[in-house]
């Protein structure tokens, strides 16, 4: 009966899991849309998610990274926008969303908040051009490579930033192109200089 009553509680551990993670996500969420970013403290995320310590860090090794969870599924959707300049089915869901809660995204998409997820856009697409080019583990360090992502992340971040702050207002159509269009041709320039770089 001791091992049936112990197998119950891990399993009832290992579904409170990701459980715990969303409230902590969603506790990030609400003081980011509250109080923004750069104020928020690990402890001010404990204290609104109702969660130990302990279960914060085996999610997350910081709040940096906590933001970067929050937000993975969609960057990867911009990461998709590089794929062609025919529309991304994923892409124009995910603006309608980001519209929707505008409020959010604004404070999100500045200040520190907006560099953090900036580099994580730029470091997931430099998986991608790793990837498609068969890049060597040394390839990490190369200048010319973090230069292209970091371009690619901020052309991406400035497209969305100007429109959820009423810079540059247009359907969300117009913008999903742009984004495809831009992203694309930004995309194949990059793999274009390093295909060259490889050989020289």
């Amino acid at each position: 009966m001791k091992k049936l009553s112990a197998s119950k509680s891990s399993s009832a551990a290992k579904a409170a899991k990701p459980t715990s993670l969303l409230a902590l996500q969603k506790a990030l969420l609400h003081l980011i849309a509250k109080n923004g970013y750069a104020s928020i403290r690990v402890q001010h995320i404990l204290e609104q998610a109702d969660v130990a310590r302990s279960t914060f860090y085996e999610h997350v090794r910081s709040k940096d990274a906590l933001l970067a969870s929050c937000l993975i599924s969609p960057l990867r959707v911009l990461v998709k926008a590089n794929h062609s300049d025919q529309a991304n089915p994923e892409l124009r869901p995910l603006l309608a969303h980001f519209w929707q809660n505008k409020h959010l995204m604004r404070e999100m998409l500045s200040g520190i908040s907006r560099r953090k997820l900036t580099q994580q856009l730029a470091e997931l697409h430099q998986q991608k051009l790793r990837s498609d080019l068969r890049l060597s583990a040394t390839a990490t360090s190369d200048a010319t490579l973090n230069l292209l992502t970091q371009s690619i992340a901020e052309m991406q971040m400035c497209c969305l930033g100007d429109w959820l702050l009423g810079r540059h207002p247009c359907p969300l159509d117009t913008l999903a192109q742009a984004i495809e269009s831009l992203s694309h041709h930004a995309y194949v320039a990059a793999t274009h200089v390093l295909r060259k770089n490889s050989l020289d």
